[in-house]
């Protein structure tokens, strides 16, 4: 069972209500914390980064704060899950960069409304793993360590079901449980699609997919 423990947002908020003045979104004042959109191609990494530290951030409060991480897995997951997605299209298109392609070019290529990836580990995977082939090559044992990483990356998607599994309890087309079997008089609460997930040893894998990841992108040279 989860154990509630009051967050500092909740306690500096609370019993506060909405007002005609309040808003969600400003530009001022400038402070820490304030996010600046329109970033151009070149610095589409900052999603990626803010991502992987959000991730980064949820998993350390579980694994070393007062939570226990059940009710805190599928943000956890989906938090993991955007990271690796950001990562591997900001490594493709640091790659297509490399490979002579202009800013927006690479940019649509990756993200555009034409984009065949989608939320796909991976589809984003097989891209990745063949633009950077050329880059990485010369790594010592690169052939074992992308085997490695392709069978995570797989193993991530397939379960996750390209990250819905990790947003919504239902799949939106057939409105069915992810997790849970058609009940029945004799089985009202059968679960056998359900899978335990020790948060340490799934943050530790999805660490190494990322390091493996950032290790790559170092390769890339600068765009031509």
């Amino acid at each position: 069972m989860s154990h509630k423990v009051r967050s500092y947002v909740e306690s500096s908020f609370e019993h506060e209500l909405p007002g005609e003045g309040d808003r969600l979104f400003v530009d001022r004042p400038i402070e820490p914390g304030n996010m600046l959109n329109f970033w151009p191609y070149e610095v589409h990494g900052n999603h990626c980064s803010g991502y992987c530290d959000a991730a980064r951030l949820v998993g350390s409060q579980i694994l070393l704060g007062p939570y226990q991480s059940d009710h805190m897995v599928m943000p956890l997951a989906f938090l993991y899950h955007h990271a690796l997605e950001l990562s591997l299209k900001c490594g493709i298109y640091e790659a297509e960069r490399a490979n002579g392609r202009t800013a927006r070019e690479a940019f649509d290529l990756v993200y555009g409304e034409e984009s065949k990836y989608g939320h796909s580990l991976k589809k984003l995977w097989q891209k990745y793993r063949c633009v950077m082939f050329r880059f990485s090559e010369h790594q010592p044992d690169y052939k074992m360590r992308m085997n490695a990483a392709e069978k995570l990356i797989e193993e991530f998607d397939g379960f996750g079901k390209s990250g819905f599994l990790f947003r919504y309890q239902r799949d939106k087309k057939t409105a069915k449980s992810y997790l849970l079997e058609e009940q029945t008089e004799e089985a009202p609460y059968r679960r056998p699609n359900a899978t335990m997930m020790n948060v340490r040893v799934f943050v530790s894998s999805a660490e190494k997919l990322l390091n493996l990841i950032s290790g790559l992108q170092d390769d890339i040279p600068d765009a031509l």
